[in-house]
Parts: structure tokens; C-alpha cells; sequence
């Protein structure tokens, strides 16, 4: 899907290619007229659709709530398998009329989850018992095709959030030992297994290039990358890790920076580029709290802390404006009729 430029992406563009003579400086705010003042409203849009139907959703659960005891099993699948069909005829009729991204990503991602409900409820009327990873992974299996045939960033957000508690919330019970080891060794465990998430997510997102995904590619890749960041600067914190937590934060740092980079020349994933910014002030910050706030008064911590946290915030602004200014996609300029 081509990704269209807002007004501040495409002005300086424009500027440059009247500085070369190819567009008349007079036309520029006509053409202008013609894209979108920025990206902030339809992200505002998406957001409080998104809010409503979890909102109209969230009514329609506790109103059948109210009643669910006095519904017999097979009510209930009805009422169940008619929600699910209503959503997703929802959603494909959305998605087919081209309605807004915010409408049919929030019904298409509301669709995707549904099946999790439905095997919750099979699991209660037939009373079997199971670990919640097995009902996860049964609700992924199902919905597995689902962000190939919708091509929606929700869903395929919705697919990759729920692989991850699938494969950490009982890890203790898939790995030997289970009933032994100090917290912090399960500590460890966890943060592996977010990082390999992560590093796995983020490269198994690579595959959407082949049917031209560029979005569901770069949402997968910006999950993975904040696991991998996330699971990395918490292994900091870990027992087993404070002989050598600054070498590991430092290596944060470092594949933050890589990032960044890596945002700026691709050109289109300012996401990654304001995450790696964030992990690194969040990093530069516990440094500084972890080596000088053991030795100050607490009302002192939170004051030098509160000042060292306003100085980075405006540094990595700074640092991230002009990062994102460097990353602008370069366009053709538009062919303008005689």
C-alpha cells in the first residue's frame, strides 16, 4: 500500500525542486492543498474508533454478563458464533468500501480476538482443564490466517502480542526444573525468552516483503525490536548481571543506536527511531539513578532525577527531530498539468 506524505514531509521537497527550476514557487501551497496536514489526525481518528468499539464491545459482554447463568450451553455458542459473524462481516464489508483505516483495523483486530473468547467459553461449558499457554496457542492456530487474508496491522499486532504471552507466561512449566531455582534465575529465563522473541519476531516479519507489506513488515519489526530492547535493559536489573550490567546497557545502547540508523535510512519508520530514543534516555537515566542514587537523600534523588530526566528529554528531541528530518522519503515530483 503506497504510503501517502503529509504537508510537512512534501514542503521542503517541493522548495527544492523550485530552488532547481522543476515546479513554479507560486504553485507550491496549491499542491500542497492536496495532501494531508499531518499524520496527527488520522492517528487521533484510529485511536478514538479504536476506543469505541472496545467501549461498544465491552457493553455488549456485560449485558449478555448480566444473563450468562441463565443461558443454557447451546444459547450461548449461538449467541457466541452470531457476535462472531456480525464482527466479521463488519469488518470485510469495512475494509471492502475502503472506509476509514481506524473503522475496519478496529473490527478486523476486534474479529481476531473474538476466537479466544469463543474457546474460553467451550473450555467452561465442557469444564476441561489446561494451562493458559495451550489456550493461547490454540487461538493462535486459528486465527493464524488471518493477517495474510485481512493484510491489517491490528490483527497482525494482535497475533504477535498474543505469541508472546504465549510463549513466556508458563515458561516454568515447558523447561526442566521447574519447581527449583531462585526468582531471579527464572528472572533470567524470562528475559531470554523475550529477547529471542523479539529478535525472532522482528526477523520472521521480514517475510511480508514478499507480498509488498511494507506496514504489517514495519509493525512487526518495531514489536520486535521494543521485546529485544525491553527484555535486554530489564536482564540488567538481574542478580547475575551486576558484575557487568553496564557492559550490557551499553549494549542497549549500542543496537538502539543501530535502530535509529536503520530508521533514518529506510526513511519510513520513525517508530523504531522515537523507541530507540526512549530506550536509550531510559538507559542513561537508571545509569544514573543506579550509581549516584545510593548515595544521596531521597527527596535529592528524585529532584537531580527529575532534572537529569527534563535535560535528556530535550536533548533526545532535539536528537530525534533532526534524526526524523534526515529520514524524510525523497519523492518524484508531482507531473503538473500544462
Amino acid at each position: 500500500m503506497a504510503r501517502r506524505l503529509t504537508q510537512q514531509q512534501l514542503q521542503p521537497e517541493l522548495e527544492a525542486w523550485a530552488r532547481d527550476g522543476l515546479v513554479d514557487a507560486a504553485r507550491i501551497p496549491e499542491i500542497l492543498q492536496r495532501y494531508p496536514s499531518a499524520d496527527a489526525g488520522s492517528k487521533i481518528m484510529a485511536i478514538f474508533v479504536g476506543l469505541g468499539v472496545v467501549s461498544l464491545l465491552a457493553g455488549v459482554a456485560l449485558i449478555i454478563g448480566a444473563n450468562w447463568q441463565d443461558l443454557d450451553p447451546l444459547s450461548k455458542i449461538v449467541l457466541f458464533l452470531g457476535l462472531l459473524g456480525v464482527v466479521g462481516w463488519w469488518a470485510i464489508r469495512l475494509k471492502s468500501n475502503d472506509a476509514h483505516p481506524g473503522w475496519w483495523e478496529s473490527a478486523c483486530s476486534a474479529w481476531a480476538v473474538l476466537p479466544l473468547l469463543g474457546l474460553a467459553l467451550v473450555s467452561q461449558i465442557f469444564h476441561t482443564d489446561g494451562r493458559v499457554s495451550q489456550l493461547l496457542a490454540a487461538w493462535l492456530v486459528l486465527i493464524l490466517p488471518l493477517p495474510l487474508l485481512t493484510r491489517s496491522r491490528g490483527v497482525f499486532s494482535v497475533f504477535l502480542i498474543g505469541l508472546f504471552f504465549a510463549v513466556v507466561v508458563d515458561l516454568r512449566h515447558y523447561l526442566p526444573a521447574s519447581n527449583s531455582g531462585s526468582f531471579f534465575r527464572w528472572y533470567d529465563v524470562h528475559c531470554s525468552a523475550v529477547i529471542l522473541y523479539g529478535l525472532a519476531a522482528a526477523g520472521a516479519s521480514q517475510a511480508w516483503r514478499f507480498w509488498n507489506e511494507d506496514g504489517l513488515l514495519r509493525t512487526g519489526e518495531y514489536l520486535g525490536v521494543l521485546a529485544a530492547l525491553g527484555g535486554m535493559y530489564a536482564f540488567g536489573f538481574s542478580e547475575s548481571t551486576k558484575s557487568w550490567w553496564v557492559l550490557l546497557w551499553a549494549g542497549v545502547v549500542a543496537a538502539a543506536l543501530l535502530v535509529i540508523m536503520r530508521g533514518v535510512r529506510a526513511g519510513d519508520r520513525p517508530s523504531q527511531v522515537n523507541a530507540g530514543f526512549v530506550m536509550i534516555g531510559l538507559v542513561l537515566l537508571s545509569i544514573y539513578l543506579r550509581l549516584v542514587g545510593t548515595m544521596m537523600d531521597t527527596a535529592l534523588v528524585f529532584f537531580t532525577g527529575g532534572a537529569v530526566f527534563l535535560g535528556l528529554g530535550w536533548i533526545l528531541h532535539r536528537l530525534r527531530k533532526f534524526a526524523l528530518a534526515a529520514a524524510r522519503p525523497a519523492v518524484a515530483p508531482p507531473v503538473l498539468p500544462s
